[in-house]
């Protein structure tokens, strides 16, 4: 009979241990953990119940969730025994579910909307890619056109006057010399020496 309470009493050790260090595994449901918690619970506090056996029940239960925003939260609901605390976890964590949908949802609806702007962005740089190949293309116009004009007046201009000189209009198709173009002192020089003939001054 002795060896058997020793045998109880290191059995009763070893599941409290447990207790102690049980987490909660990746992808284990909360219902999971709360059956654990409450078998090592029996066989670790054998024949005992009463309020400290719920208060420590539930602290071994969150503990083992291993999740201390959720455990602030659950605290903040003050469950007094193991079954209210899972009741208060459970509804918690299908929130939180709720949320994280949602969330994904909206997430969704950003990329789309971020999406379909993209092909109007891309029709819009086809449309700037136009209007600059036809200002290229116009630009390229005016640039011939000066060009030929360039070369017209280079080809009306007497061999061996320079560009913009203003004496080309000296004489006129009947030999006569057009004064307009002589300095201000040479007219004076000649004084009365002038005379007009047609509208055109010219000297006898």
């Amino acid at each position: 009979m002795l060896q058997n309470r020793f045998e109880n009493s290191n059995l009763m050790k070893k599941y409290r241990a447990e207790l102690k260090n049980r987490r909660r595994r990746l992808g284990e449901s909360v219902q999971a953990v709360y059956k654990n918690i409450k078998r090592l619970m029996a066989l670790g506090f054998t024949a005992q119940s009463g309020q400290l056996c719920e208060i420590l029940g539930r602290d071994s239960f969150l503990d083992a969730l291993w999740d201390t925003p959720l455990r602030i939260r659950v605290l903040d609901q003050q469950p007094k025994t193991l079954d209210e605390t899972l009741c208060v976890v459970t509804r918690i964590e299908a929130y939180s579910l709720q949320t994280v949908r949602g969330n994904n949802d909206d997430s969704r609806k950003c990329v789309r909307a971020m999406t379909e702007p993209s092909n109007n962005d891309s029709e819009t740089d086809k449309r700037i890619r136009r209007l600059e190949s036809m200002l290229r293309k116009q630009t390229d116009e005016i640039d011939k056109l000066r060009a030929q004009s360039r070369r017209r007046q280079s080809s009306l201009r007497p061999a061996g006057q320079p560009a913009g000189d203003t004496r080309s209009g000296m004489r006129s198709g009947d030999g006569l010399l057009r004064p307009a173009s002589f300095p201000p002192t040479v007219l004076a020089a000649a004084g009365n020496n002038w005379s007009f003939r047609n509208g055109v001054r010219y000297q006898p």
